[in-house]
């Protein structure tokens, strides 16, 4: 690098001038207001030595810095006879800085005190170099949008108060005009600068030294939350020099490091070399500072949550319960909930408890939450189903439907009843002795709960039968019944047998072939317990002794009161009585007579007509 630096020919093409200056052999000193020091601590700066950020602190804010650093060799070229020339071979300089902020606005200050200059005729002087004035404003702010970009402008005077005789200050005013833009990404900061420095025009013989433009780029890399490494790169163009003749487009590299020493105190240092043979460009560069920079304690959506805590720091956090801590509102998804049944059919009067952020939100059998995105539970209940627990998540961006479908604690009974033939009858059922569900066309239904039932069913002039069925949930079981024709049935004031009792002749006896008749009427009083009481009455013909017939037909009533007893039918609801032939139906005294006065006849004494009130449903 020094021999780039040396190989500058500050003279080139100026021959003239340069023998009329070998010639004279006079020192070579330095024009006053040829400034060589294109280096300036920066303010404000959050990682990088040289580049400018574009953020700001929070208004009434300020810091100051301490910085030392020095330059070798800035300004060197090679003389007529190839002899080194160090125009200026170092600079040690103490730089203090600071800035308050207002509003968007960080204004500045910057003090140079240069400690020692070394070059021609220069050996440790000491003195003040050009104080600058500046103002930052923050156009845009990197953390105010999910892919955020900041922008920032600067301005800065330079004032000529350099005390020195040296290339190290202007002789006039200065201004200089800077765009700033940054990006966070994640623990990288990366920041550019592209700007334009106006001063006064200064001659070193042959070469006219002014106004530049520049550029800078910096990255900043969080090791940790408070220290990290820094990369600057600088480049520099003065307006009037040919592209061609690398004196006048100094380029220059800085690897620098940075850490928070306390909740006030910033420490920074660095070694930078210059990359071309530009003027200004050193050999080496060291940098070292010590900052006053309290952290910012900075709540722009004053939300109670520090910028540096908060993931979103201009829009508050909406306090919902959910998420509060992470300082951004969470935005809400349309959640709808419905109660179906085990056939995706609405369950009336069901309901709905969600396990929401800020605790159990209650419902209909329908129901609509905004709710944040997450995990959660819903419950729901109906009478006569098993409740049902759901978990369901909510995604951003996308509303939700969530349907809850119950298992009913039910099946479905459907009864089928036909004669003997195949017709279809009409009556009505009954299960576990519930109200009894009318039948019609042969068909009934009704709605049981789980497990095993008995179901009866009776149609006029037809016997009552009794099957059972295991009724599963959400399930149809079909019961088919095959009706036989009724032996007895019950009227208002009897129960009216169909067949005839037969005895044994002159015996009380019951043959075998009217224990069927006699389990129908046993049927009916157990299916008809409001009927309370039943007298069975024995009746004969007139032949024979009257007295006999009456013992006779006493004996064949107390052995029907007996057989029903034994197929359950309780005692006290029974009571037998023999007529004898004292209550003919048909006194002629023929055979056909004496066949219909020969009878058992069932008289209803006492009924609890209360008990058989029980409507029919439907």
């Amino acid at each position: 690098m020094r021999d780039a630096l040396c190989s500058i020919v500050i003279f080139s093409g100026l021959a003239v001038g340069s023998t009329a200056l070998a010639q004279q052999q006079t020192p070579v000193v330095p024009p006053p207001g040829l400034d060589a020091r294109l280096y300036r601590l920066p303010i404000d700066s959050e990682a990088m030595l040289w580049t400018n950020d574009a953020g700001t602190a929070p208004s009434g804010h300020w810091r100051a810095r301490l910085g030392l650093h020095h330059m070798s060799n800035p300004v060197v070229f090679t003389g007529p006879d190839q002899e080194e020339i160090e125009v200026v071979s170092g600079v040690s300089e103490m730089n203090l800085t600071g800035g308050v902020s207002l509003a968007f606005l960080r204004m500045g200050v910057d003090v140079p005190i240069l400690l020692r200059v070394n070059g021609a005729q220069l050996e440790g002087a000491a003195g003040i170099g050009d104080v600058a004035l500046d103002v930052k404003a923050a156009i845009t702010d990197r953390e105010a949008t999910d892919a955020p970009v900041g922008v920032a402008a600067l301005m800065r005077l330079t004032l000529p108060t350099a005390t020195l005789d040296a290339a190290v200050g202007t002789e006039g005013l200065g201004v200089e005009v800077e765009g700033i833009v940054d990006k966070r990404i994640g623990a990288v900061l990366l920041a550019g600068n592209l700007g334009s420095r106006f001063i006064p025009r200064a001659e070193l013989g042959a070469l006219e030294w002014g106004s530049y433009g520049y550029g800078r780029a910096g990255v900043g890399v969080f090791i940790v939350e408070d220290a990290g490494l820094s990369i600057d790169l600088a480049g520099h163009m003065v307006y009037g020099i040919p592209l061609s003749d690398p004196v006048g487009h100094p380029a220059e590299g800085i690897l620098g490091g940075f850490g928070r020493l306390s909740e006030v105190l910033v420490v920074r240092g660095g070694v930078g070399t210059g990359l071309s043979g530009g003027l200004g460009a050193p050999d080496l560069r060291y940098i070292a500072s010590v900052g006053y920079e309290p952290e910012e304690v900075r709540d722009r959506d004053e939300d109670g949550i520090r910028d540096k805590l908060d993931a979103c720091p201009i829009q508050p956090e909406d306090v919902d319960g959910f998420a509060d801590s992470d300082g951004c509102p969470d935005p809400t998804q349309k959640v709808t909930f419905r109660v179906r049944d085990h056939m995706s059919r609405p369950v009336f009067g069901s309901s709905l408890s969600v396990q929401a952020e800020g605790g159990i939100e209650e419902g209909g059998s329908e129901m609509s939450l905004e709710m944040h995105a997450g995990t959660y539970e819903v419950t729901g209940r109906a009478d006569r189903y098993e409740d049902r627990v759901r978990r369901f998540t909510v995604v951003e961006g996308r509303e939700t439907a969530v349907n809850v479908d119950l298992d009913p604690l039910f099946g479905e009974v459907r009864v089928i009843v036909k004669d003997g033939e195949g017709g279809y009858l009409s009556g009505t059922v009954e299960v576990d002795g519930e109200r009894p569900i009318r039948i019609r066309g042969g068909l009934g239904r009704a709605e049981v709960g789980l497990g095993s039932h008995t179901v009866r069913v009776r149609a006029d002039g037809f016997q009552d039968a009794t099957q059972s069925v295991e009724v599963r949930s959400g399930q149809r079981s079909d019961v088919e019944f095959a009706l036989v024709r009724a032996k007895a049935q019950l009227t208002d004031d009897k129960i009216e047998i169909l067949e005839k009792v037969f005895f044994d002749v002159a015996k009380a006896s019951i043959r075998s072939e009217s224990h069927g008749l006699l389990e129908a009427v046993a049927a009916i009083l157990l299916a008809h317990p409001e009927v309370t009481r039943v007298r069975i009455e024995g009746h004969t013909d007139r032949r024979g002794s009257a007295a006999r017939n009456r013992q006779l037909s006493a004996a064949r009533a107390e052995a029907v009161r007996d057989f029903l007893v034994t197929l359950g039918v309780e005692v006290e609801r029974l009571e037998a009585v023999g007529f004898g032939p004292d209550r003919l139906l048909d006194p002629a005294g023929t055979a056909v007579a004496d066949e219909l006065n020969r009878r058992v006849e069932f008289v209803i004494v006492e009924r609890q007509e209360q008990a058989s009130s029980v409507p029919v449903v439907d």
